[in-house]
């Protein structure tokens, strides 16, 4: 099952990425009417393998080029557990977004604010902890072959409960806040394609030893990666 949204240009999801149902197992139904397109997925969320979760989706078309949207969705049942994709926080959470999709000739932009609401378990329905996000990518055309994104990216997480770490996939300690730049060019041949992801990321208000590097405390990280394929 593909995403409800659609919010990046290049190989990377950004920060904020990671904590969205992007790709998920379950089924899903849409509905279109005039301007108005509403979607409605139950899934198991964070890829837990229990069927719990339900995410729901209004986006409306201003215009043409112009599309406001926003999403909602959470556990409705509880998931005891965690996985290798997720902690029982993001198992248990509950999600909001609210965005713009702006498409042009030559220009495309998908902006956003996203909240989440973590929990433990959902027994008593008690927030261990808060993450925000904020997030723009922009994508322009030179040619029909070569375009260019640019990704920006911030999150940030309450200092409740130790959720924000490593080992829960989320965070770089309670009350970490991170910003975050990637510059994605892409080529297109025909059915071939190439694209890059240069990505530069910056921790701050950090819990030594849950950031980057050898022992977890460098505060600065550069990503490359190259993909390479064709599509069908």
């Amino acid at each position: 099952m593909t995403a409800l949204i659609s919010d990046s240009y290049g190989i990377e999801f950004g920060l904020t990425g990671a904590q969205q149902q992007t790709v998920t197992r379950g089924i899903q139904a849409n509905y279109t009417l005039g301007p108005v397109a509403a979607s409605l997925a139950w899934t198991d969320g964070p890829y837990s393998n229990r069927y719990n979760w339900a995410v729901g989706q209004i986006a409306y078309s201003v215009s043409k080029a112009s599309t406001v949207i926003t999403q909602a969705g959470g556990n409705l049942g509880r998931t005891g557990y965690s996985t290798s994709a997720a902690s029982s926080y993001l198992n248990n959470s509950d999600f909001y977004l609210l965005g713009y999709n702006y498409s042009g000739n030559r220009w495309n932009v998908f902006g956003y604010l996203q909240y989440q609401k973590l929990l433990a378990t959902r027994r008593g329905g008690r927030s261990h902890g808060d993450q925000y996000g904020a997030s723009i990518d922009a994508n322009y055309a030179f040619t029909p072959h070569y375009s260019l994104s640019t990704r920006v990216d911030y999150i940030a997480y309450s200092d409740q409960a130790a959720v924000a770490n490593p080992n829960n996939g989320m965070g770089y300690g309670p009350g970490s806040r991170a910003v975050s730049l990637t510059l994605s060019p892409i080529y297109q041949y025909k059915h071939w394609f190439a694209e890059g992801d240069l990505s530069y990321v910056h921790v701050y208000h950090y819990q030594t030893g849950d950031v980057f590097g050898q022992n977890g405390t460098a505060p600065n990280q550069f990503v490359a990666m190259v993909n390479v394929g064709f599509l069908l």
